[in-house]
């Protein structure tokens, strides 16, 4: 089900940079909206921002943008499911009819609204976490079977639409984390899990390198260790999918409790048609 006020068309639950500005112009959009989408973009825009992929997909372009209203209510679940669902399959398309910077830079962007006052990191974890395991039930498509149900697994990945995702969280208590800090509410960025590997394949280690050296100057705390210290590749991007909130703290965890439940709908349906 698409929220008809927070759709560009009334068809798709995806915004563009071009449609959301021009919502927000017209003051259609709650303010919130607004807000947080000036705050996201003026953040990545910094000259000092760690992720400059961020920073490029939104120049291009190729950052959507999805507004959940709630972090509570079924229209919200169902709104932000189909946004989901969507991203994946431009993403799809993208990539099936070329293989190029584009494809790997399209991104989603969520934004949820504020609190009335700022709540602790654990308490944004738990809210964004519950928000993960409801949209996870509510997944019209099967788990993928090669990926383990089980998040003590060491090869589990958050899974919706059939595909394996990296969630990036950031949260208003992120003070010292602050490439982890985009906007005064939660704002949840999504990828395939699978970019990364196309990406460090087309350039190799060397962007990862500049990140976490920019991340070193931008922030306030060094990387959280666990990303850093891994023996492998495999691993700091295992724990990136495990650690979808980052502490500010580099002796505290935030380690999603995800609860696997097994598709309701048939197998062979598409969510897309």
């Amino acid at each position: 089900m698409i929220i008809d006020r927070l759709s560009p068309d009334g068809l798709t639950p995806l915004w563009n940079k071009i449609q959301l500005e021009s919502a927000s112009d017209k003051c259609s959009l709650p303010d919130w909206v607004h807000k947080s989408y000036e705050a996201f973009i003026e953040t990545i825009h910094q000259d000092n921002f760690p992720c400059f992929f961020g920073t490029l997909a939104e120049q291009k372009r190729m950052i959507r943008y999805a507004i959940a209203p709630s972090l509570t209510t079924s229209e919200s679940f169902d709104h932000i499911l189909e946004a989901v669902y969507a991203y994946l399959e431009e993403e799809r398309n993208l990539t099936a009819n070329e293989i190029n910077e584009n494809s790997l830079l399209l991104s989603l962007a969520i934004f949820f609204p504020w609190e009335a006052e700022e709540y602790s990191l654990e308490q944004y974890a738990k809210q964004i976490y519950d928000f993960l395991n409801e949209l996870h039930r509510r997944d019209r498509f099967p788990w993928p079977e090669e990926i383990p149900t089980d998040p003590n697994d060491s090869e589990w990945r958050y899974c919706l639409g059939g595909r394996s995702l990296f969630v990036n969280i950031s949260t208003p208590a992120n003070h010292e984390r602050r490439s982890r800090n985009l906007a005064p509410g939660l704002i949840a960025v999504i990828n395939p899990d699978d970019v990364f590997e196309r990406v460090w394949k087309r350039w190799g280690e060397d962007p990862r390198h500049k990140i976490y050296k920019r991340m070193e100057k931008y922030d306030r705390i060094p990387p959280y260790p666990l990303l850093l210290h891994q023996k492998s590749e495999w691993e700091r991007d295992l724990m990136s999918a495990k650690l979808t909130v980052i502490s500010d703290r580099n002796d505290g965890e935030c380690i999603f409790p995800f609860r696997y439940h097994p598709v309701n709908s048939n197998p062979g349906e598409c969510p897309f048609h």
